[in-house]
């Protein structure tokens, strides 16, 4: 069995009382009287998202300055849904050269909540010298991405790694 077929009424029967809604790049599954349908395994959820989309569920999204109501293609919604990465990536740290590892160290931590707990010293064991890059982190692309715009702005050097 089709781990969506239990789903299936959701585009196929009772298509008219679902859509999809677009919130800050978050696809979110909603009834007609505006509850949120839940589906607590990750993995499924994004499948029927998915599903709903292949199959034009109707998807809307709203106006940032008005309010308004703003309906999406089908299309474009799964353009858009699949050009986002919906598991956790790696983020890592390029090591500069003309800048001391410990420098850039304390410069992480200035940024990355996770890493501020932890002693530099700790920090400097957890990494090899030797290698060029340090994955330091796992966490959501929404995430990933807010460190990368503060990570340019303290002048460390980042990158996002999509797991396949």
């Amino acid at each position: 069995m089709n781990e969506l077929d239990k789903f299936k009424d959701l585009w196929t029967i009772e298509k008219n009382n679902y859509f999809i809604e677009i919130l800050d790049d978050e696809y979110i599954i909603m009834t007609k009287n505006n509850m949120m349908l839940l589906i607590e395994d990750d993995d499924i959820y994004i499948k029927l998202v998915r599903a709903m989309l292949e199959n034009n569920v109707k998807v809307v999204k709203h106006d940032s300055q008005t309010g308004d109501e703003i309906i999406i293609s089908s299309y474009e919604a799964l353009r858009d849904f699949d050009s986002i990465p919906r598991k956790d990536v790696n983020v890592k740290i390029l090591w500069e050269t003309d800048m001391s590892i410990t420098k850039q160290l304390l410069n992480l931590k200035k940024i990355c909540e996770q890493l501020s707990q932890i002693p530099t010293a700790q920090l400097f064991k957890m990494i090899n010298k030797e290698d060029k890059e340090w994955v330091f982190a796992k966490m959501g692309y929404k995430q990933a991405m807010k460190l990368l715009d503060k990570a340019q702005a303290e002048g460390v050097k980042l990158e996002i790694e999509v797991q396949q």
